[in-house]
Order: structure tokens, then sequence, then C-alpha cells
């Protein structure tokens, strides 16, 4: 290839305009990666509605899935599993669903209830708001321990966030919804 010089010796606009483009395209693959790495500003996805799509997925399928980010705030204090049931439109009992506190169990951020004595209830303690995410999990509830074990080695589920679930002995699907820390 050759380069059409001017009379000084110096390339002329059209190749200072292809250096420009490859420096302006490094520009922008490193801006987008930096408003990548910030995540989504802004939104605040329904803690829910996204348990209630994952349910709704899973629910026939059985398997896991991790949501976006949710957020628990002024708007959105309570998450419960009949409200998860009718948002996903998937006629399971309230039992089939066990709520978990997850990685915030050790935290006052959230607190578990019970009804009819079942998680079904988990509570925002704090003022403001907080992003977390959802693992959803459903199975049979006989083998929601043993996909624990193995999901739980690469995903970082723990076995004890089932104890207060009554999975043992079912073999109709039911799902563990557990907060996660982002």
């Amino acid at each position: 290839m050759v380069f059409l010089r001017n009379e000084r010796g110096q390339a002329f606009s059209a190749f200072k305009l292809l250096i420009a483009a490859i420096i302006a395209m490094a520009i922008l693959g490193i801006l987008m990666t930096v408003i990548n790495s910030i995540g989504q500003i802004g939104t605040e996805a329904d803690p829910t509605e996204q348990a209630a799509e994952l349910v709704g997925e899973l629910r026939d399928r059985g398997g896991y899935e991790k949501s976006d980010v949710v957020t628990f705030g002024a708007d959105k204090k309570t998450m419960r599993s009949s409200e998860i049931i009718a948002a996903a439109e998937v006629g399971m009992a309230p039992d089939q669903i066990c709520l978990s506190l997850g990685d915030f169990s050790e935290t006052d951020d959230f607190e578990a209830g019970q009804e009819n004595g079942s998680p079904q209830l988990i509570a925002f303690n704090r003022g403001g708001s907080r992003d977390v995410e959802l693992s959803v999990l459903c199975n049979a509830g006989d083998l929601i321990e043993a996909d624990i074990e193995e999901i739980g080695e690469y995903e970082g589920l723990e076995e004890e966030w089932t104890d207060d679930c009554d999975f043992e002995g079912r073999d109709e699907m039911c799902c563990l919804i557990a907060l996660r820390k982002r």
C-alpha cells in the first residue's frame, strides 16, 4: 500500500482521520466498560414481580435462576409467597414456596415471617432502600436439598436456608427463594 504525501513529506488528512477514528473507538470502549460496571442505575425492580417471573419460568421444568437486582424500600417493604403465586399465576400452594433470608440471615436488614407454619414472608427492616438479588431454586420438594448441595458449590447456596421449609417427603414442585447480596 502506498501513502501519498504532500510536499512536506506528511500524510494526507485521510490517514489522520483513520488514526482519529481508532483513538475514538478506544475511548468509547473504555467508557462503555465503565458504564457497564456501574450497573443499572435508577432501576428499582420489584422483588415480588421478579420472583414471580422466575417461579413462572421454573414451575414446570425445575432448575435454578438468579434474578436481576431488585429493590426493597419505602414502596416495597415485604415479599409474600401468596403474592408471588398470584403474580406468577402458577397454581401452587403457599407452602410450596419457601422464602429464605439467604445471605442476610445474620443481619438485621430483613426479617422472615411465618404464616401457617411456613416461611412465607420477608420484611425489610431498615429505612431507605436495599438492592439485592434473588436466587430461585425449584424442584420436587424431596430433591431441593440435593440440588442445593450440587449447585451450592458454585452459586454459594447454603443448606441451612431450607431449615424452616416444609419440603421433606414432598414430590410436587416446590421453590426456594433466597435473598442474595449483590
